[in-house]
């Protein structure tokens, strides 16, 4: 959870401290499609996930998203499967 929300921070240009947990994302300052590409594109270089448009769209709080990613790994495309495992992130 601290390394997603220090990517948060830096993807919304935020102090650190200021994000927690419970904080919903739509009142983060920064939480605007700059910061919303940002924070994704951090997720996708830290994890081996492919975040689902629906599931990232359905989070409300940080802790929404970092349940998300608990809940997803991706199988590596070169065995030839394309389904999400669980995992603990």
């Amino acid at each position: 959870m601290e390394r997603l929300i220090a990517d948060l921070e830096d993807a919304t240009q935020n102090l650190p401290g200021r994000i927690k947990p419970d904080t919903v994302l739509t009142a983060i300052d920064g939480w605007d499609s700059i910061g919303v590409v940002a924070f994704i594109s951090a997720l996708a270089e830290r994890y081996p996930v492919d975040l689902p448009a629906d599931s990232f769209r359905a989070c409300v709080t940080v802790a929404d998203v970092h349940e998300m990613l608990q809940g997803l790994v991706e199988v590596p495309v070169s065995l030839g499967l394309n389904k999400y495992y669980p995992a603990i992130i």
